[in-house]
């Protein structure tokens, strides 16, 4: 009953995979295939009005269970880790990180701190230390679950894979390279031999060690393993799959580096495409995605495609994340800059400041005081009207 009453209340993956929490498939089918929430989470956000029926039924369900069943048992507790994930999904941050803290307590109460279950919860809390930016508080989580996982399957064991793709995303951040390739490089080894190379976890660790040869500035190696994720997410996946946007985010990103700019646009282009089939017009992923844009088009000094890019952006953002959200800073912050380098010096001031006081640096601080929305401007145009350059390259078919 539960899991058909998620898949009608919220909408695409969001659905699929509360649809699995709620079924029980939490704790052990995750671990199971190595995954958890850094896994499941991704980067794509649910904003604050989304499945908030579906929150009070998980709510309810908790206190059923609880009541039922006991504060530590095993149901209850996954209940209370599907209400973290949701907080999570929804961006809010703080209560994420106080329900998975209620999680962790819970599982070293009635499992014991070495159990596989509590090393889950100790990543689940890196991920939220990730979002937020603390980074070593991240690490530290991530490592003590990747001790627990490993003296419980051994180091060539999936959920170590994962606590070592979890910990090399963090490293590549902070820009610890030699770490983080080396982790990843070890993660691709185990999931290679336990799943296969056609895999799609196989291809998350694979991609993550593309993103950190193109930091490093190896471009050369970076680009066939850019091929070997997209083609794998393609061809297990399908062509709308959120991950292949991501795949194809990340080698715009390479070619961008590359200064190979007119090449670059298509394939975040598709990357917008992708996200809007699958998560709608207004979700924090598409803006992110006219965020690329706009930040492109500004570097080839199309300027006005880039206005057009960012204030859909910051359009989206207002309209689905809190008004506090550091991607609405961001976003005020993106436009301040353009309006700077085209002349435009009372519109960059104006939304400099909104950025500041969101970032709580500037005059009258509070969230409550940013002025009201402004009105996004037109979108870019970024239909495929003929002429349009479509992907090419040694990714594209």
């Amino acid at each position: 009953m539960m899991a058909s009453a998620t898949g009608r209340l919220c909408a695409g993956f969001v659905g699929s995979l509360l649809a699995m929490w709620t079924m029980g498939a939490v704790a052990t089918g995750a671990l199971a295939s190595g995954r958890d929430a850094a896994t499941l989470i991704g980067l794509t956000p649910c904003g604050p009005g989304q499945c908030v029926e579906l929150l009070g039924l998980l709510k309810e369900r908790f206190t059923r269970l609880s009541g039922e069943l006991g504060a530590e048992h095993r149901e209850t507790i996954a209940a209370l880790d599907e209400i973290a994930k949701t907080h999570l999904r929804r961006r809010e941050f703080a209560l994420a990180e106080q329900e998975y803290l209620r999680v962790l307590q819970a599982r070293i109460s009635a499992l014991g701190e070495d159990h596989p279950d509590t090393a889950t919860a100790y990543s689940n809390l890196g991920t939220v230390h990730t979002f937020v930016r603390r980074y070593h508080e991240a690490i530290s989580m991530y490592r003590r679950a990747l001790a627990i996982r490993t003296a419980h399957f051994g180091p060539r064991s999936l959920p170590v894979a994962t606590s070592q793709t979890n910990i090399a995303r963090v490293q590549l951040r902070l820009r610890q390279l030699v770490s983080a390739e080396s982790l990843f490089r070890s993660a691709i080894d185990t999931r290679t031999a336990l799943l296969g190379a056609k895999n799609p976890l196989t291809a998350t660790s694979v991609f993550g060690l593309a993103e950190t040869l193109k930091e490093s500035g190896r471009f050369g190696e970076a680009v066939p393993l850019y091929k070997q994720a997209i083609d794998t997410r393609r061809e297990l996946l399908g062509s709308e799959h959120p991950d292949v946007a991501r795949s194809f985010r990340g080698y715009a990103s390479l070619l961008i580096r590359m200064l190979r700019l007119a090449e670059a646009e298509p394939w975040l282009v598709r990357t917008l495409e992708i996200r809007q089939k699958t998560f709608g017009s207004r979700d924090p992923a598409v803006g992110l995605s006219y965020n690329d844009l706009g930040a492109l088009y500004a570097q080839m000094e199309r300027f006005s495609d880039a206005d057009a890019a960012y204030a859909s952006a910051l359009g989206i953002f207002l309209e689905t994340l809190e008004p506090n959200d550091p991607l609405v800073a961001k976003a005020y912050e993106n436009l301040a800059r353009l309006y700077y380098r085209t002349n435009r010096a009372l519109e960059a001031d104006e939304y400099y400041k909104r950025a500041l006081r969101i970032m709580g640096i500037g005059p009258n601080s509070s969230p409550e005081m940013v002025p009201g929305k402004p009105t996004a401007g037109p979108r870019p145009d970024v239909s495929k009207p003929k002429g349009r350059p479509e992907p090419r390259g040694p990714l594209a078919r």
